[in-house]
């Protein structure tokens, strides 16, 4: 139990890199002679901005969204829109491994809510990223359909290259309807992607594939080992928020026809 316990130790403080930055950095701040206070108010500020404030703020926007645990049996007709989130054009390898991992999460999860109700139609988009190469949309088609989907049940967007492309051509290929969309994204992504296609008057129901404060645990340890992942996944949601400040000020200030 000792041996584990030490192998545990030192895998996450003597061989993580994290730990060796963030403690070098604190050293060279002292013998540059910032003061003792400063050091430790300096510590302090980066284990907030690297681990807790963006925990904290990607822990608020993404539960805000239930995992899909159920389908309405009385609706006719259900939409499971998968979004694209990436792939490898590399054909020498299986489609399951060139999707990256944000789209394999998502089509797991589209299959997933397809397989509670089989009057759900699963609807994959997504560009090609290489000349002669098949479509994120079709790539992901070709794995549902791997995974059990009966292939008439699947359809594909090829077009579009963004989540506001995404909900243009999905009403141009399906017109405005009633049924619900079950609208399959990161969790992260969904206030924004969700904004979208309500804007063009579909019933959106959210359905996240992936939660990265999830993965994370926040604890005392935090103050010695910064995790500098987090700080990828601030950018991220950045980028969410003022997307989603941007779309919200102009739909507002759209002129009206």
């Amino acid at each position: 139990m000792a041996l584990v316990y030490l192998k545990k130790v030192s895998y996450s403080f003597l061989f993580n890199p994290q730990v060796w930055i963030y403690w070098m950095s604190l050293i060279f701040l002292y013998l540059i002679n910032f003061s003792v206070i400063d050091t430790i108010i300096f510590a302090l500020a980066f284990v907030l901005l690297f681990n807790f404030l963006p925990y904290l703020v990607i822990k608020d926007l993404e539960s805000r969204f239930e995992v899909i645990k159920s389908l309405d049996e009385e609706v006719s007709e259900h939409h499971i829109l998968v979004l694209g989130g990436g792939h490898i054009p590399d054909a020498e390898i299986l489609f399951e491994q060139q999707l990256n991992n944000s789209s394999l999460r998502r089509v797991l999860e589209g299959v997933r809510i397809y397989n509670l109700n089989k009057n759900s139609f699963l609807i994959m988009s997504g560009e090609s990223l290489k000349e002669g190469h098949p479509s994120q949309a079709e790539i992901q088609a070709k794995v549902a359909c791997t995974m059990g989907v009966e292939k008439s049940k699947v359809f594909i967007i090829p077009e579009p290259k963004d989540t506001l492309e995404e909900a243009h051509f999905y009403l141009k290929k399906f017109g405005p309807h009633p049924y619900p969309i079950h609208l399959v994204t990161k969790a992260i992504h969904l206030r924004r992607a969700v904004f979208i296609f309500s804007s063009y008057g579909f019933n959106i129901i959210p359905a996240p594939a992936y939660y990265i404060y999830k993965n994370y645990q926040p604890s005392l340890s935090w103050f010695i080992i910064p995790d500098f992942s987090l700080i990828i996944h601030f950018g991220e949601y950045l980028k969410e928020s003022i997307g989603y400040l941007v779309l919200r000020l102009g739909f507002i200030f759209k002129p009206k026809s």
